[in-house]
């Protein structure tokens, strides 16, 4: 006969479950800051998906030392490169793994003195921040975005402007050392549910082997047989189910690195 007792472990089995579940619920997140130059790309390509842990659309690298004279030129901070969106057209950065917040970032016109950059922040996909730049050809403007978090997406609209005379035109506009702040969701399910399991087959496989007190009066032999002691069986369960449940949810998450819902921490 095996004999359990299942409510010595009931405290230790109940902190296990609270901790747990928060751990396996809540993303983890890895915060890099960085500052971007663009000086670590390949000069006149288009900036790739994944640069910085983001995703960007119609921003392209440009080398100062083929633009002289003009805002190109005169719009680099640091290096030879700065960023500018493509034939003047709306850019943007989106979150890739997770949220990410902009601090701050140099900006200046390509073209057009006078030029108006309107700078749009999304949170979970609505409008959230806003703000106008009106920038020139001579040198860029710095721009302090403090409080712009938990984004999950930025977009530049540039217009407007008067033609300052270096032989090319369009609301093209640069940016350069652009403080980026993302988070990289870490899949931390894997590791998790390993660990359950493995704790849950070592307590089942280490429980007391104690035998059953003869029985005298009655005539009956002792029988070896297995106790796990001091609540260990429902402890046991409860990892080898909370390892199923880990594994499961990092099956049905996989493929949707951005969907946690978490809080950057700045």
């Amino acid at each position: 006969m095996k004999v359990f007792r299942l409510f010595g472990g009931v405290t230790r089995v109940s902190t296990l479950f609270l901790a747990t579940t928060i751990v396996t619920n809540v993303p983890v997140f890895a915060k890099a800051v960085m500052t971007s130059t663009f000086d670590d790309l390949p000069s006149n390509t288009a900036i790739p998906n994944g640069y910085r842990d983001l995703v960007w659309n119609n921003f392209s690298v440009i080398d100062r030392r083929g633009q002289v004279p003009g805002g190109y030129h005169n719009g680099v901070v640091s290096g030879d490169d700065v960023a500018s969106n493509v034939n003047g057209e709306k850019a943007s950065i989106k979150a890739q793994n997770s949220r990410f917040a902009i601090k701050s970032g140099w900006f200046g016109a390509a073209w057009n003195d006078g030029l108006t950059i309107h700078v749009t922040g999304q949170v979970n996909g609505l409008d959230a921040y806003s703000r106008d730049i009106v920038v020139n050809t001579s040198g860029p403007v710095y721009q302090d975005f403090s409080g712009w978090k938990n984004l999950s997406g930025l977009t530049f609209d540039s217009f407007g402007g008067t033609n300052a005379g270096y032989g090319g035109s369009g609301p093209q506009f640069t940016m350069d050392n652009v403080s980026l702040h993302a988070s990289r969701m870490l899949d931390m399910k894997l590791p998790i549910a390993a660990a359950f399991l493995g704790l849950g087959a070592v307590l089942i496989g280490t429980g007391d082997d104690q035998a059953t007190p003869q029985c005298t009066s009655c005539g009956i032999p002792s029988v070896g047989a297995p106790e796990i002691d001091g609540g260990k069986l429902p402890l046991a369960v409860l990892l080898l189910v909370l390892g199923v449940a880990a594994l499961d949810r990092r099956r049905r998450g996989a493929g949707d690195p951005g969907s946690g819902n978490g809080v950057i921490a700045q």
